[in-house]
This record gives structure tokens, sequence and C-alpha cells, in this order.
């Protein structure tokens, strides 16, 4: 991320309901407001989370991925090649 110049995410993100401020889950490492912030879609790595913290995440629109490996092949494919379009 620093050699792209992209930012880090944040580890351990609370993820609440935004009417009631409810916790609804932990999102491993979170981009709440996208790699690319406001430019793409919020991203959430999510390691042996159960199903229902991943529907959380995926209901709220959160892009998700269960693996690190997964996570990278979408920055290279899909941030790096817009950010090298820029």
């Amino acid at each position: 991320m620093n050699e792209h110049g992209l930012p880090h995410g944040v580890v351990s993100f609370d993820f609440s309901d935004a009417e009631t401020g409810e916790q609804r889950a932990v999102f491993d490492l979170a981009w709440p407001n996208g790699i690319q912030e406001e430019l793409s879609q919020p991203v959430a790595l999510l390691l042996n989370e159960p199903g229902e913290v991943i529907a959380i995440a995926s209901q709220a629109g959160y892009r998700c991925f269960q693996s690190v490996a997964d996570l990278k092949k979408y920055i290279e494919s899909d941030i790096l090649v817009m950010e090298d379009a820029a």
C-alpha cells in the first residue's frame, strides 16, 4: 500500500448502524471510504468470519474479501489500473 501511495485501512473497524449507532460487526480490516477514497466502493477484509458478518458488510455496500491474496488481486487488477489511467 505504501509503495503505491494507497491508504492502509482501519484495523478492527467497528461497523455501526448509521441511524442507531449500535455496533453491528467488527471488520478485520476496512477502507470505509474506499481504497481510492470517494472514488471506489468501501472494502472489507474479513478473515475467518461467519456468514452473518459477511452479509452485514455486503448489505452495507462493502466489497468483501476473505483472503489477503484475493484483496491483493483486486488492488492490482482494479485499483492500480485506475491509478495508472489517471
